[in-house]
């Protein structure tokens, strides 16, 4: 029975209704005064109290999914070596490498490292920057990751690929670094020669907090998909040896991230390549936390929604990697919908675990081989189409299989 089953929440009700019932009766039967009634009278609230936080606790995360087993909660449920990528081959579509390059504007302010310079060489850099936006006029903090390879001569003169990374709603960037530990799962695949070097730079899509825009050109309100998707990338490219947009740049996030990444990727395919999607969903969410995003504008509303795209506009040049897990049972169904729908020239693998919430611990169990999936998608690009896993063996193979799958479009509604 798992911890987001209709039988243990109705358990966990049904014993609380019990622990209080209890404790009312209790309370009418302890009477006296001094000490011994006093305690006896404050543990029996104590524990009405207990059993009605935990009847609430339980039915929050049954409708958030947060945990689904024990060993979700012990973060014990997740190991990475375990994790299995299915779908296709990383063979995204040629491109002239070229891209499109923004102005060469200075707009970004670097206020401080993370990490101690004299690590660079060994662990890379990791810098507190602003994004200012010419083309949206908005401004958002963004950590930039630079691996260790930047600053190796080998690669003074090349630039590398590029990954947004975006973390869900309500987050900060600064969990992507405090409790996903981006850059040292980088890292780590870079030095088990699971993946090539990338840049990473991990920003918030909450760029008008606390709204939601859900990376939204808002009708009448602030372009958060303009700066995610052009700013941002324009930004980043003119100021660090990063590949211009078009030509080796990708995006990934976790619940509102996955779905940024996804949607953002379907409509700019001149500029991201690929996209990973933790535990993501397929429609903008609509609620008090976004307002109204789209003022009644339809055509707006459609291109927040990535199954009507699929459904109804031709399927972009994109590869796509979704997950989620068996027991996330309000994404699972989305997910396996998205899948169906997809067809050519877009691409999509998956990644579904066993076991796992709507949290980091299964989300971090998914990362390293979400990143080795993108380093070979990217970097296949950035170097005009040859695969990442040629001859020369310059990228090892991750410790996932991989193999082809039939993806079925789905029937028109």
């Amino acid at each position: 029975m798992g911890l987001t089953s209709s039988g243990f929440l109705a358990l966990c009700v049904a014993f609380g209704l019990v622990v209080i019932g209890l404790a009312l009766w209790a309370l009418s039967r302890i009477s006296g005064r001094g000490p011994g009634p006093l305690l006896a009278r404050l543990g029996v609230l104590v524990a009405a109290q207990l059993a009605a936080l935990a009847m609430v606790a339980v039915a929050v995360n049954d409708n958030f999914q947060f945990y689904t087993s024990v060993s979700d909660i012990t973060g014990t449920a997740n190991n990475a070596d375990n994790v299995v990528v299915k779908g296709v081959d990383p063979q995204p579509p040629v491109t002239n490498g070229k891209g499109q390059q923004g102005k060469p504007y200075d707009s970004v302010q670097i206020h401080s490292g993370i990490l101690p310079a004299a690590t660079a060489r060994t662990s890379g850099e990791i810098l507190d920057t602003t994004v200012r936006g010419a083309k949206s006029g908005l401004s958002s903090q963004a950590f930039v990751y630079l691996p260790p390879a930047y600053f190796s001569p080998a690669y003074a003169h090349r630039r590398m690929p590029g990954l947004v990374v975006m973390p869900g709603y309500p987050s900060t960037a600064s969990n992507l670094i405090m409790r996903m530990n981006y850059p040292w799962a980088m890292e780590s695949q870079i030095k088990h020669h699971r993946a090539k070097p990338m840049v990473l730079v991990m920003t918030n899509e909450t760029v008008t907090p606390p709204r939601d825009t859900e990376c939204t050109d808002v009708a009448h309100g602030p372009k958060a998909e303009t700066f995610l998707a052009r700013d941002l990338t324009d930004a980043i490219s003119a100021k660090f040896r990063v590949d211009r947009p078009g030509a080796g740049w990708g995006l990934m996030g976790d619940s509102t991230g996955g779905f940024c990444a996804v949607k953002l990727a379907m409509n700019y395919p001149h500029r991201f390549t690929s996209a990973v999607s933790l535990s993501g969903y397929y429609h903008a969410i609509m609620d008090f936390t976004t307002g109204d995003l789209f003022g009644g504008n339809r055509h707006l509303q459609h291109m927040n929604d990535p199954e009507w795209m699929l459904r109804h506009r031709p399927a972009p040049p994109v590869s796509v990697l979704v997950t989620t897990s068996r027991t996330e049972t309000q994404v699972l169904p989305d997910t396996r919908k998205f899948l169906s729908m997809v067809k050519p020239p877009m691409r999509a693998s998956s990644i579904i675990l066993t076991s796992g919430g709507h949290n980091f611990g299964a989300w971090k169990g998914e990362m390293p081989p979400s990143l080795d999936w993108l380093s070979a998608h990217l970097w296949s690009v950035a170097n005009a189409g040859q695969p990442a896993t040629s001859a020369k063996r310059s990228l090892a193979n991750p410790p996932v299989t991989r193999h082809r799958a039939v993806l079925h479009q789905r029937p028109h509604a």
